[in-house]
């Protein structure tokens, strides 16, 4: 049995077809074939049955599927881990919620951009459920996300920074000239809400209060979002800098007493971290009091 029979057979098995696995794989259809016989010879069983022009694992085969795919995974992990040791892999692949993208990425790539490297940023963004859905498939290195004990029992985390909610409102509302605003100020307002934004702390905070804040819609558009706080149909809680710098018909204004959440980094157990990473990580909690 060899890594490239198995990594033939794998991808047979992900698209159902060795016409379709030698394409993706840019060899020859009869060299598909040829791994696929050797391998039912050596183990003596049959892998496929077909099914209607589409090739089916059977019970051995989806079991060779199962064993093969963390084999192949660590085998490119170890030619990742060579390759980072001997020379620099220059690549991260981040994933991160959108706010935290718009509020997080141009600085960092700002600092990036001072430095004699030349690191190729692969960004994903997207909710915490996908985003670690991501990571639990070797997708991405690495997650920006807000922080949680239960995240941070799955996963190893380091906290980055804190990041503050502020109140978000369109220029033409009320309280749009405050220069803070309190729950009675806003325990009325109708809100619009960012669904990858961690409002654990925003509903303790209205929790303080015996309140509960009327989010009447949730998206995770960004342009969405500041469409509607421009029409004032509602108004937001957002991290300033993401809004300040873009929107200029849109006020943000600090919140008394303040909210606030953590922002971590997280990445798998026992996973090799490297060491663009590593820099990545201390370049993120260098710049944090410029998040704030």
């Amino acid at each position: 049995m060899k890594l490239l029979q198995l990594m033939y057979f794998n991808t047979v098995c992900e698209t159902g077809s060795t016409v379709k696995a030698a394409e993706q794989l840019s060899v020859s259809q009869p060299t598909i074939s040829l791994a696929i016989k050797e391998l039912e010879e050596e183990f003596r069983a049959l892998l496929f049955f077909r099914n209607k022009k589409r090739l089916i694992p059977t019970a051995y085969g989806e079991l060779l599927f199962k064993l093969s795919k963390d084999l192949l995974h660590n085998a490119q992990n170890v030619s990742e881990i060579m390759t980072d040791t001997i020379r620099k892999r220059n690549k991260i692949r981040l994933g991160i919620t959108p706010m935290l993208a718009t509020q997080l990425i141009p600085p960092i790539l700002r600092k990036y951009s001072t430095e004699s490297n030349s690191i190729h940023f692969v960004v994903t963004e997207g909710s915490q459920n996908k985003l670690f859905s991501l990571l639990d498939h070797n997708e991405v290195d690495i997650i920006i996300s807000s922080y949680n004990d239960d995240l941070a029992s799955k996963y190893e985390s380091v906290v980055l920074t804190d990041m503050e909610f502020w109140f978000c409102v369109s220029k033409s509302h009320p309280l749009s000239n405050r220069k803070i605003v309190t729950i009675d100020d806003i325990e009325k307002e109708t809100f619009v809400a960012f669904e990858s934004m961690p409002y654990s702390s925003i509903m303790q905070f209205f929790a303080l209060y015996k309140k509960t804040p009327n989010i009447v819609y949730k998206s995770n558009q960004l342009s969405t979002i500041v469409s509607i706080i421009s029409d004032n149909l509602a108004c937001a809680f957002l991290y300033p800098k993401a809004i300040e710098a873009q929107y200029s018909n849109l006020n943000v204004i600090p919140i008394e007493p303040r909210i606030t959440k953590n922002v971590a980094a997280f990445w798998k157990k026992d996973t090799y971290i490297f060491s663009e990473t590593k820099h990545l990580l201390s370049v993120v909690k260098k710049l944090g009091h410029d998040f704030i």
